[in-house]
């Protein structure tokens, strides 16, 4: 299972999912599951948002995490993008676009 330390929330989420699915995972204990990976300043969050949620969803997780953590996210990568310059091979490059 993916550990979730706050960064890049969008590519961690799609794993879990598959995680889930391959495990055939039943959805009441998703978050639960999740929960278990999650460490860092994501974990001191987590332990503040179950304080304030009593029946915490699946769906509803999922967007306290982007709300919390995703919200700059498509900015930071994309002024990395901007940034990006050749410096190394053609293939290292390519490397680093796809990152």
């Amino acid at each position: 299972f993916p550990r979730f330390d706050g960064s890049a929330p969008y590519l961690w989420l799609d794993p879990c999912l598959a995680y889930f699915e391959l495990y055939k995972v039943d959805q009441q204990f998703w978050v639960p599951t999740a929960a278990l990976y999650i460490e860092g300043q994501a974990a001191h969050w987590l332990q503040a948002f179950r304080q304030t949620q009593r029946y915490i969803t699946w769906e509803r997780f999922t967007l306290a995490i982007l709300e919390e953590f995703g919200a700059d996210e498509f900015e930071v990568v994309m002024q990395k993008l901007l940034q990006l310059c050749q410096t190394g091979t053609v293939a290292e490059y390519h490397a680093a676009f796809d990152e």
